[in-house]
């Protein structure tokens, strides 16, 4: 069925999402690839922090969004590894701009202590085709995605608060995750007091590093090898849609 309709190879993550929670139908995600591909000036090729991958991306009409597809370009045809929409103003025909280096904020010696939460999680899933780690924070369709770092995105719902995080190559950025058999143990905290969201994805070590990220009230902790700790939330109550669970 598949071969009958589709002309681009699919990855496992972008078909489940085609039919669990976002809107857009297999047909007009392959049309944005393939006009790029045939010429059609209203497409554009953005590069990626992977080399294997580029970003096709097309403006949504009458909107200030933009549609963006996450393809593997090694083989032929090209596989559709992600898709998502995001904000026009940031994203279309501007210049790629280079990396900022994130200036180191403070270093941790000491972890609070804090009560987790772990009904603030709706669900995760590890795609071992795409290597990506996917975490729900609420189970809602997403509006809009934002790029936090070159390997952290964003989701956002309706209300533009954030619902669900996509975690690119986790088995390479993720602090004690392999390649063999990766298995993931989130553990998720709430400082009140400062009202702060917090996912841990390793056991508490003795020295990390935070650093913020281009979405505003993110920050990332990460050790001395640069892997990735933990993510923060500043503004928890404003900013996450997990936070309005009861």
């Amino acid at each position: 069925l598949e071969d009958s309709f589709l002309q681009l190879n699919w990855s496992d993550e972008a078909k489940i999402n085609t039919y669990t929670r976002r809107p857009f139908q297999p047909r007009l995600i392959e049309e944005v690839v393939l006009a790029y591909l045939n010429g059609d000036t209203s497409t554009q090729r953005c590069t990626s922090d992977f080399p294997d991958r580029a970003i096709i991306q097309q403006l949504i009409p009458n909107s200030n969004k933009v549609f963006r597809v996450v393809v593997g370009i090694r083989g032929d045809p090209w596989t559709i590894i992600s898709f998502y929409s995001s904000s026009a103003r940031r994203k279309f025909f501007k210049k790629i701009k280079h990396k900022k280096k994130h200036d180191k904020q403070k270093t941790m010696t000491e972890h609070d202590k804090q009560e987790p939460l772990a009904k603030f999680i709706a669900n995760f899933t590890y795609y071992d085709d795409t290597n990506a780690l996917v975490v729900n924070f609420t189970e809602e369709p997403d509006e809009l995605a934002e790029d936090a770092t070159k390997y952290i995105l964003v989701y956002y719902n309706q209300t533009d608060k954030i619902m669900a995080i996509r975690i690119d190559s986790p088995t390479i950025c993720i602090r004690g995750i392999t390649n063999d058999k990766p298995s993931f143990t989130l553990n998720p905290t709430y400082d009140e007091e400062r009202d702060i969201f917090k996912i841990n994805f390793a056991d508490s070590i003795s020295m990390t590093t935070f650093q913020k990220t281009d979405v505003e009230d993110v920050e990332i902790e990460i050790d001395d090898e640069g892997k990735l700790v933990a993510i923060l939330f500043h503004n928890a109550n404003i900013k996450m849609a997990n936070m309005c669970v009861k």
